[in-house]
């Protein structure tokens, strides 16, 4: 049997001020890796395409949902359980929409449309094996959230968050990779002040998450669903709020999902927030209270609750 092939954007490429974007071909058998960067790493480049003569798709018919997050809050669990089901692709963490709108142009209607051509790219691409697309950006589109919104302002979105304590914990265990390629305009809120470099890994972290939830409390059309609501909350209030309307057998889909860790899914998953708790250092417990609930507060009172 012939394996399904699909031809999906690899990396983004620049010729001055021109974003060209590397066309690649996959296996339709790699959608089944948890993120997208592993999806496409055995990826053979087919073409060079200019992104300004990209077609824009049927957006609003395709992609049905997006999530935000404040990383290892419960998101990559919550996409999971839309990956179990029929028809539905899940998209975690694509790095290229950070490369186009990190070098975004001083015309924002400009990098609004290239946004557009960019996520059309993907859906064109992913349409033989999906009617409908979830996806999961990476944190730092935090900051860009109300220029998403402007661009598919029609497409619900969340904001998922856990305790900070258990975030940084989590952290702390499993550390973050490239942390030290963290650009400062990354550690830039919303008003232009600038958050410390800090004196530790973690703590950039910590000022890096504060600074994204600064920058998602900006754009309200965003709401937010806590950790410790899941796995129920996917089935129960996600679904019906992307527009997924769940019959027994998908419902169900959606529950054998949960039962497994998200990223090691031969595991059997085990709620792990009093662990958590225990473990943090009192560095991250420092940090926690300090540098991200106060930005977490200030997000959560600005964005309805889902």
């Amino acid at each position: 049997m012939s394996k399904q092939l699909l031809t999906v954007p690899l990396e983004l490429r620049w010729l001055g001020d021109k974003p060209m974007v590397a066309i690649a071909r996959i296996e339709a058998a790699a959608l089944d890796r948890t993120f997208w960067e592993d999806c496409v790493r055995d990826a053979r480049i087919e073409a060079i395409v200019a992104l300004d003569e990209a077609r824009i798709d049927a957006l609003d018919a395709r992609v049905c949902g997006q999530i935000f997050h404040m990383t290892r809050c419960g998101s990559t669990a919550l996409l999971q359980q839309f990956a179990a089901l029929d028809g539905v692709q899940v998209l975690s963490e694509p790095m290229i929409f950070i490369e186009l709108l990190g070098r975004g142009s001083a015309d924002r209607d400009l990098t609004r449309t290239r946004f557009l051509r960019l996520l059309s790219l993907f859906t064109i691409g992913l349409a033989p094996v999906a009617s409908r697309i979830v996806v999961k950006w990476p944190t730092l589109l935090c900051r860009y959230a109300s220029l998403i919104h402007q661009a598919i302002g029609n497409t619900p979105a969340l904001f998922m968050h856990r305790n900070p304590v258990e975030v940084l914990a989590s952290i702390e265990a499993r550390p973050l990779g490239k942390v030290d390629s963290i650009k400062p305009k990354w550690l830039s809120g919303p008003d232009g002040e600038l958050a410390g470099n800090g004196n530790s890994q973690l703590s950039l972290v910590a000022q890096l998450l504060a600074v994204n939830c600064q920058w998602i409390a900006r754009e309200p059309s965003v709401r937010t669903l806590d950790y410790a609501r899941m796995p129920e909350a996917g089935w129960d209030q996600v679904a019906p709020y992307f527009g997924i309307a769940l019959d027994d057998d998908q419902r169900t889909r959606m529950v054998r999902a949960a039962q497994f860790d998200a990223k090691r899914q031969h595991q059997v998953f085990k709620g792990d927030s009093s662990a958590k708790q225990a473990q943090a250092s009192s560095l991250a417990r420092q940090l926690a209270a300090d540098t991200i609930a106060p930005a977490l507060a200030g997000a959560l009172s600005a964005m309805p609750s889902l």
